[in-house]
């Protein structure tokens, strides 16, 4: 059973990591645009402060909304009640757009005010370009929320593909704003980019939602919306605080010299290439497979899901890591060193990316079992009350750290935040699912640890060797090279469940005719006949 699991949520995973992959080669293209016109400067810092305002929004109020609607659309669909299903989807269909569309156009009216106190140090250019970048961005908020619901809903019907392929229609729109209007607008083409974007990457899964269509709205009234209401609202309230760290690290970086926190911000993008890639879609994958389990499996089946999800999430996470790491100077030249970003840039930045791939990739990904394995049994308020809570030590790690090693200091206080928030939820989700088998996580942890130092060593020594003498794209196919082998012999070794995994990926359609194919197993000797 745990082998037939592991295989649909490895699929699932193939089609988000597909998809995530086309969506990688647009968004990569449209970093290169940006890279290349603005750099590290004050430009770029004054989109970034403004950015985080509706990121900061969008999570807070919206990000919850498919870990509810998810296995609500689920329970009503498998119990024959379809119409009711898609009844839900409208009511949070209208919800969203007109709750989140008011309170858009609140944020653009008071885009100065709000500014002035989420980034008190800005200097007063930067300030003004910052509010005026808001007042355009703001309304991404809206369709960010529609996008939400839709990939949620097309996760349920296991639809993948599409929904994480969407990112691609808006990065190709971004990098067309910026070629059209840069000239005239100047950085103001960065929020114009950045609001096509969001209306482009919203109607790739929406417009088949739309297209299906709901014969009835479920009014706000009913007990199943004011069930889903009631389990979202922990994660709202929970989640002012815990999104916080967002406002308080731009808070903070407000008053560090001008590109300190461009570098953050393209070492995020860097660690982009492996959120698109593995975290995901292992994320969206896993909800849908844990809910189909307990409803199936009741919480034995839940738990096996959970292992798997672990299990998977540490064989992709720590070696991707490692390398990108290691491999993080000569990726960056290759990328983006050009025009306005210069190598002293390329310097700074790759000096930070360890730290944001350890927050935004690894102990984001761990954290992502962790939250799902409590909101698959409609448990919303564990994992929000421990994310609460380390938002104090994050809040004064940032602090502390960014007045004495800078914008350094400052990028590393979140993936320690991260680690402590996994370290605490992960022992809760061992005591509310004692049959999870926390020795057989650690092996994984050991094995996977282990050949992450082996593959970021090796390629860390390449990488100073020789980049001096062969061109970067040359370093990064012989490292990347060398990594690879060593990971599938380290995995055909060690790891028979994730070698299975695998041959689920790559190799379904042969091993579904060999199925096929395969001669019935022999009856016993003394087996009786079957009855005509």
């Amino acid at each position: 059973m745990m082998k037939n699991q592991g295989s649909a949520v490895s699929k699932s995973v193939l089609k988000v990591m597909l998809g995530g992959s086309v969506s990688l080669a647009a968004n990569l293209l449209s970093q290169v645009v940006i890279a290349a016109y603005f750099g590290a400067g004050a430009e770029m810092d004054a989109f970034l402060t403004a950015l985080v305002i509706p990121a900061y929004l969008l999570f807070v109020l919206v990000n919850g909304l498919s870990f509810v609607v998810v296995p609500a659309f689920i329970h009503e669909d498998a119990a024959g009640r379809s119409e009711d299903a898609w009844g839900l989807v409208g009511t949070f269909f209208w919800v969203t757009t007109l709750g989140l569309g008011g309170l858009a156009f609140l944020v653009a009216v008071f885009a100065d005010p709000i500014l002035s106190i989420t980034a008190p140090s800005l200097p007063p250019e930067k300030m003004h370009t910052a509010a005026q970048i808001l007042s355009i961005t703001i309304f991404t908020l809206p369709l960010g929320g529609l996008r939400l619901l839709a990939e949620g809903v097309q996760n349920a019907r296991n639809r993948f593909f599409w929904p994480a392929a969407a990112t691609a229609a808006g990065s190709l729109g971004n990098v067309a704003v910026l070629l059209l209007f840069y000239p005239s607008l100047g950085s103001l083409a960065l929020a114009w980019g950045n609001l096509l974007s969001a209306a482009l990457t919203a109607a790739v899964p929406l417009l088949p939602v739309l297209k299906h269509r709901w014969k009835k709205i479920i009014p706000l009234s009913d007990a199943r919306v004011r069930e889903l209401f009631q389990l979202m609202l922990p994660l709202v309230l929970f989640g002012l605080v815990i999104q916080s760290w967002q406002v308080i690290e731009r808070f903070f970086a407000s008053w560090l010299p001008d590109g300190d926190l461009s570098y953050i911000g393209y070492a995020s993008k860097l660690s982009s290439l492996l959120v698109a890639i593995l975290a995901s879609g292992i994320a969206s994958a896993i909800l849908p497979a844990m809910s189909r389990a307990l409803a199936s499996q009741g919480e034995t089946g839940l738990t096996r899901q959970i292992e798997f999800g672990f299990h998977l999430t540490l064989a992709t996470a720590l070696p991707a890591v490692a390398y990108l790491s290691a491999a993080a100077t000569p990726l960056l030249s290759l990328l983006f060193e050009r025009g306005e970003f210069t190598r002293a840039v390329t310097l700074s930045v790759s000096r930070v990316v360890w730290l944001v791939l350890l927050g935004d990739v690894l102990f984001r990904m761990l954290n992502n079992i962790n939250s799902r394995a409590f909101y698959s049994v409609k448990d919303t308020r564990t994992f929000s009350i421990v994310n609460s809570f380390m938002i104090l030590p994050y809040a004064f790690l940032a602090w502390f750290l960014s007045r004495n090693l800078g914008y350094i200091g400052l990028a590393m206080a979140f993936p320690l935040q991260a680690a402590g928030t996994f370290i605490i939820t992960f022992l809760l989700v061992t005591r509310r699912f004692p049959e999870l088998q926390v020795k057989a996580v650690a092996r994984q942890f050991g094995i996977y640890a282990g050949l992450a130092v082996v593959v970021y060593l090796a390629v860390y020594l390449f990488t100073n060797a020789f980049s001096a003498v062969l061109h970067p794209i040359f370093v990064l196919l012989i490292t990347a090279a060398f990594s690879g082998l060593l990971y599938l012999g380290t995995v055909l070794l060690l790891d028979p469940i994730i070698t299975q995994a695998f041959l689920d990926l790559l190799l379904p359609r042969i091993r579904e005719k060999r199925r096929k194919n395969a001669p019935p197993a022999p009856q016993p000797v003394n087996a009786p006949s079957p009855k005509p």
